[in-house]
C-alpha cells in the first residue's frame, strides 16, 4: 500500500493538470450556485493511480471554499463568480 501523498505532490499535480483542476472546481461552484445540496464522485479502479489523486482532491477542497464562502453568508448565484 502507497502512503499518502503530500500536499506537495497534489500541488505539483495541479500544475500539471491546470485546465483539468479548474473544470473540476468550476463544476463544484457551479452546481452549489444552481442549487445542489452536495456533489459526489465514483471512484473507479482507473482513478487510483498516481496522476489522477490530485483529480479527485480537487472537488473535495472546492467543496470546502464553497462551505467557507456559504458560512460567510455568501448567496448561492454569486458563487460562481468566486470559482
Amino acid at each position: 500500500m502507497r502512503p499518502p501523498r503530500s500536499g506537495r505532490c497534489l500541488a505539483a499535480d495541479a500544475q500539471r493538470f491546470p485546465g483539468e483542476h479548474e473544470q473540476i472546481r468550476h463544476f463544484v461552484f457551479d452546481a452549489v450556485a444552481n442549487g445542489a445540496s452536495g456533489v459526489f464522485c465514483t471512484l473507479s479502479r482507473i482513478m487510483t493511480g498516481p496522476e489522477q489523486v490530485s483529480k479527485i482532491h480537487a472537488p473535495i477542497e472546492a467543496a470546502k471554499q464553497v462551505e467557507r464562502l456559504l458560512a460567510d453568508r455568501i448567496p448561492r448565484d454569486q458563487l460562481t463568480s468566486c470559482a
